[in-house]
């Protein structure tokens, strides 16, 4: 510290150096300061916490000028504890030099280190600092008394004469907006007095602001020696009320969500049913729900891929991709062998459903479900999964059938397909793989669900016809899921092992259900149902297309 910024204390009353009381005036180099606030020379410690918390064994006394640990929870050789404090120097008008001093009765037992006790620190009006002691024991006690520490304020207050300037300088305001705000003039280290109030439809004036981001009001300092501007802060006020929702229906295409203001929302998407005919003589698996919530940032866009359940044969839906066979047997008058349905999901880049970059942007997917298989013995579709989708069913129509079935989407890889046991051509079904569910075979058999990894397709084995398998679904932050990397391609998916997608957004409060009803955590948990579209019901899965709804939570 300057030489010239030391000073000598004569009071009209006592100064007790430590623990120093003033009422009176203060004479500073022969200058005599009048009405004086009564923290003006006033240092306290604010607070102080044990081990990172607050605790009973180390406690504020003396109005704030000392503190005393009691180290009873020292019970082993070489333990130690830490003790962090700020100290607050409360005065308007003057700097204080401070010094922490701490003295033991049991230095025996009891070891302490710091590097900021026993040193003096300038502390700037109406500034806080932050200091740290580790206590250490260092010999076993062999008595029932606490090992006690304390330690106390000592301060000096120190003069402003070779900062008071009578220059004045210019404070401009940026608003932030079109309103403009006159200049005002103010001096160093005097108070910035009255600053102006804004008022701006749409939001909330947060205050002013220096570029360094400290915020100033009318009572503080001026502490930049120049000209300056602040900047006014705002919080958008959310043109909708909490609970506000956004649905989202099948369409064929993207859609886009466009964040309307910063704030946590709720996420929720439902797959699309596997697809069946409209007889309903058997049934696609039913679609899968995942929700968790999110904090969005105004103005973000999110694209929405809403699956397809379709009640017409062979064809594929929108988010699956995959087919069934075409072939018509047994006094079935239709094909036999449905698409699987399709996932919903939200992502980060848009494009066709199937683009590679835009799949691997998706941060949360509900599986769909298996197409249903309508041949001479019926079978329905394998449901959509959570972790894992549901395998299909094996529609087994002879004795000597094998009995193999489709297998449904993992977090890492598709579902393996019916294998063709008879060896005649079309028989054979696809696995699913990233985003896409696989084919029926394409004589008979039904296509699998979409999902995170699309379910394998149902085929036909010796004597058998088979319904395809669910897909998997996906929650960025849910426990068990499989993250992709961002260097991943298409020729090579890279898995991280972890469940937090690569772009950062991770959903809070997850919740993961399959097609048929049961909840996901890491591990398939017990039946819950799932909500209902409107929320004032459970079922047992989603049937039809898929659907989301995104619910502003403030």
């Amino acid at each position: 510290m300057s030489k010239n910024r030391i000073m000598l204390i004569t009071l009209v009353t006592m100064l007790t150096i430590g623990f120093a009381s003033l009422t009176t005036n203060l004479i500073i180099n022969s200058k005599v300061d009048i009405g004086l606030l009564e923290s003006d020379l006033d240092v306290i410690f604010k607070e102080v916490l044990l081990n990172k918390e607050n605790n009973d064994k180390a406690f504020i006394i003396e109005n704030g000028k000392s503190f005393i640990y009691s180290a009873d929870e020292l019970v082993n050789i070489n333990q130690t504890s830490n003790i962090d404090y700020t100290i607050m120097n409360k005065s308007h008008q003057y700097d204080m030099e401070v010094k922490v001093t701490c003295t033991s009765d049991y230095k025996e037992y009891l070891k302490y280190t710091s590097e900021t006790i026993d040193k003096s620190i300038l502390i700037e009006a109406g500034e806080v600092i932050s200091g740290n002691i580790i206590t250490e024991l260092i010999k076993e006690k062999e008595f029932e008394d606490s090992l006690v520490l304390k330690c106390t304020l000592n301060y000096i207050p120190v003069s402003r004469d070779s900062i008071v300037e009578e220059k004045e300088y210019v404070v401009s305001f940026d608003t932030g907006y079109e309103e403009k705000v006159s200049d005002v003039k103010v001096k160093y280290y005097e108070t910035y007095g009255s600053l102006p109030t804004l008022e701006r439809k749409g939001y909330t004036f947060l205050g002013w602001y220096t570029a360094d981001d400290i915020k100033v009001e009318n009572n503080s300092l001026v502490k930049i020696k120049d000209n300056h501007i602040l900047h006014a802060k705002w919080e958008k006020i959310c043109e909708y009320d909490i609970g506000k929702t956004w649905e989202f229906n099948y369409t064929g295409s993207e859609q886009t969500f466009t964040t309307p203001c910063d704030g946590e929302y709720k996420i929720e998407l439902w797959g699309a049913q596997g697809n069946s005919p409209s007889t309903h003589r058997v049934v696609g698996g039913y679609g899968a729900y995942a929700s968790g919530k999110l904090i969005m940032i105004e103005n973000e866009k999110y694209y929405i891929y809403i699956g397809q359940h379709l009640e017409t044969a062979i064809s594929s839906s929108f988010n699956s991709g995959s087919t069934g066979g075409a072939n018509n047997e047994g006094g079935i008058s239709t094909p036999c062998g449905h698409g699987g349905g399709g996932a919903t999901d939200v992502r980060l880049i848009n494009g066709t459903w199937n683009n590679f970059s835009s799949l691997k942007s998706r941060i949360m997917v509900a599986a769909g479900g298996g197409g249903a298989s309508n041949y001479i013995m019926q079978a329905n579709g394998g449901a959509a999964g959570g972790l894992i989708g549901y395998s299909g069913i094996n529609n087994k129509y002879s004795s000597s059938s094998k009995n193999v079935v489709s297998i449904g989407g993992n977090q890492t890889s598709g579902g393996v397909a019916t294998n063709s046991g008879s060896g005649a051509v079309g028989h054979v079904a696809t696995s699913g793989y990233f985003g896409v569910g696989g084919n029926g075979g394409t004589k008979w058999g039904s296509g699998a669900g979409g999902g995170y990894y699309g379910g394998g397709g149902g085929g036909a084995t010796s004597g058998s016809v088979d319904s395809g398998a669910g897909g998997s679904s996906f929650i960025s932050g849910h426990n068990g899921c499989d993250a992709v990397a961002e260097s991943s391609t298409q020729s090579k998916i890279i898995h991280t092992g972890q469940p937090n997608h690569y772009s950062g957004y991770v959903f809070k409060d997850t919740v993961m259900i399959d097609g048929n009803g049961y909840k996901w955590t890491n591990v398939k948990g017990a039946y819950t149902g799932m909500p209902t579209h409107d929320g004032k019901s459970t079922m047992t899965g989603n049937s039809g297309n898929g659907y989301a709804k995104i619910t502003y939570l403030g």
